[in-house]
């Protein structure tokens, strides 16, 4: 009785925003899953020798950093690093830690040099970036040269 008389219109919007505000959550939930899955079928990988050691690399252009995770680091040999505190951004501007520094001896396809690469306890973060893509010249192949070197 003493309550003015669009507040019960206010309060129905207010509840139905919320009810739209959960589902488009939930929805968008479901999208990001699929892409995950759609976008992990899509990734690129290189198998180049780290250190004489096969290591599968993800192909990633928009990396200025090659890093590597510790099951990768193992396997080359677990080579030594200095410790590092620098720190990376990833794609969605959040920054992770790069905890150590280490120089690769890299070969692939008669192509060979060193370089450094940064070691990452971010699982699963294989990546070869830009600088050792360029090394390698991989950017001077044709599209589909590229893909037949890149699975």
């Amino acid at each position: 009785a003493g309550q003015p008389p669009n507040s019960r219109a206010g309060d129905r919007k207010a509840r139905s925003s919320n009810r739209s505000s959960s589902y488009s959550g939930l929805k968008s939930h479901s999208i990001l899953a699929t892409l995950q899955k759609e976008f992990e079928a899509r990734r690129k990988y290189l198998t180049v020798n780290i250190n004489g050691k096969p290591a599968r690399l993800q192909l990633d252009t928009a990396s200025d950093l090659n890093l590597i995770f510790k099951h990768t680091w193992q396997m080359i040999g677990r080579p030594p690093m200095i410790t590092s505190d620098k720190k990376a951004m990833n794609v969605s501007g959040g920054f992770f830690r790069l905890t150590g520094e280490l120089e690769c001896d890299l070969s692939f396809e008669g192509t060979h040099f060193k370089r450094p690469c940064y070691y990452s306890n971010r699982p699963k973060l294989d990546l070869i970036g830009l600088d050792w893509v360029e090394k390698l010249g991989l950017l001077d192949l044709p599209r589909n040269g590229i893909f037949n070197v890149v699975q």
